[in-house]
């Protein structure tokens, strides 16, 4: 009997083939693509996983699509599942934004998945994997996941790929061996997203707590849509696909899986490294910066940010624990804040958290000071009396000010003062 999902006015049946869709246009992206991203899918736990009536489906422009069709490594891909070459002449435009290309790639695949009513599995000419990747993504769509979230992390794209051919080639690589070699090969993107790097990003898609010797422990408000077996098959990205498109196509989110460990499956991102590098300014990823990109993401993404992914090259160890306890206070302190920030602007946030800060230490020492049967109650009313301090001063200003300031306070400063 057919599977069937239903949510709201959105009936889908469960796919029974995939779509493995890479927008490759370009000399530079062909030969990496060519040279060490195929072979590395060319193995069984990958292509080999793939169910009978799958498709590998290439988006080139036409100055790329000879060099592709007569290459000898498709034609390997080719004895194994069809591969459809696709034109796109979005990729020959030189005006167009590379992202908008790779949205204009995507939204064809998405289209002509209609009509075979496949799933997508989306990679891109950069994309390097450990062995077995597609087969647990496989399992987990077998298993009700309409889709397979997994982080993405960037690595050197030179010094990684030599070292790919130090251990023997760009043959499938075990987990935990593949994150062995990217830890040693980390791109400054990715340090950048370190939240006790000397830069960091202005808008970090995610932050990294590194476990020395061991891994890294990641929370991202953007993940890969490795997998995606759509709920709702009109809709199509406006965006990039790691944007809202999955929240809108598979709504249901306990269908959603996020990849949270790399023993189950891992994506490294190959960038040079003068590459991929954004604004940044001193110090490790802050609180505001995290509550200011929490305040932009979806339900999904918001969810995605709560749980953990553990990237590592042993068993996890000790260290572990104490890493997870201060990422895990760390996330819901920018939650809290990023709920409070919808109401009210950075400048206010900051402002108010500077005065409750200040008052609560002065209530506090002024409460030292009194007899110990008192002491208690004072310390209770500490957040009650910095609130109506806050008050008092925006009244100062308008009353307009002070009953605006009334209605947001009761959602954003309980959790500013248990900072």
């Amino acid at each position: 009997m057919t599977r069937m999902f239903i949510t709201g006015d959105a009936t889908e049946p469960r796919a029974r083939s995939f779509d493995v869709v890479i927008a490759v246009w370009g000399p530079e992206y062909r030969q990496l693509f060519l040279d060490v991203c195929v072979p590395n899918q060319l193995t069984p736990g990958n292509l080999g996983a793939l169910p009978v009536g799958s498709r590998y489906r290439v988006f080139t422009s036409r100055e790329d699509v000879d060099v592709l069709e007569s290459s000898s490594t498709l034609q390997r891909v080719n004895e194994r599942i069809p591969v459809d070459v696709v034109v796109m002449p979005e990729l020959s435009a030189p005006s167009r934004n590379r992202f908008n290309r790779m949205t204009a790639c995507h939204r064809r695949a998405l289209t002509d998945a209609r009509e075979s009513r496949s799933a997508l599995i989306f990679l891109t000419a950069d994309h390097f994997m450990s062995e077995g990747t597609f087969a647990a993504a496989v399992r987990r769509h077998g298993a009700g996941s309409r889709a397979v979230m997994c982080s993405g992390i960037r690595v050197n794209r030179e010094a990684f790929i030599a070292a790919l051919h130090m251990r023997g080639g760009v043959r499938g690589a075990p987990h935990r061996e593949l994150v062995s070699l990217a830890l040693d090969h980390l791109h400054p993107f990715t340090r950048a997203h370190m939240i006790d790097g000397e830069r960091t990003a202005q808008r970090p898609t995610g932050v990294y707590w590194n476990v020395p010797g061991e891994g890294i422990l990641a929370r991202c408000f953007y993940l890969h849509p490795l997998m995606v077996d759509p709920l709702r098959r009109d809709v199509l990205p406006d965006e990039t696909i790691d944007g809202n498109y999955v929240k809108r196509a598979c709504p249901v989110r306990e269908q959603i899986h996020v990849v949270s460990d790399s023993d189950e499956l891992v994506i490294f991102e190959m960038s040079h490294i003068d590459a991929a590098f954004v604004g940044t300014c001193p110090g490790g990823v802050s609180l505001w910066r995290a509550a200011a990109m929490i305040s932009r993401c979806d339900p999904h993404q918001q969810s995605y940010w709560a749980q953990p992914i553990r990237l590592h090259a042993r068993d996890i160890g000790e260290a572990w624990s104490g890493v997870e306890s201060r990422s895990a206070r760390f996330a819901d302190r920018a939650t809290r804040l990023g709920v409070a920030r919808r109401s009210l602007t950075v400048r206010h946030l900051k402002r108010l958290a500077r005065l409750d800060v200040a008052f609560g230490k002065r209530l506090r020492r002024a409460a030292k000071r009194l007899p110990v049967q008192l002491r208690s109650s004072a310390v209770l009313l500490t957040n009650s009396a910095a609130r109506a301090v806050h008050q008092l001063r925006l009244r100062k200003r308008s009353a307009r000010v002070a009953r605006r300031a009334r209605r947001r306070a009761r959602r954003s400063f309980a959790p500013l003062t248990r900072w």
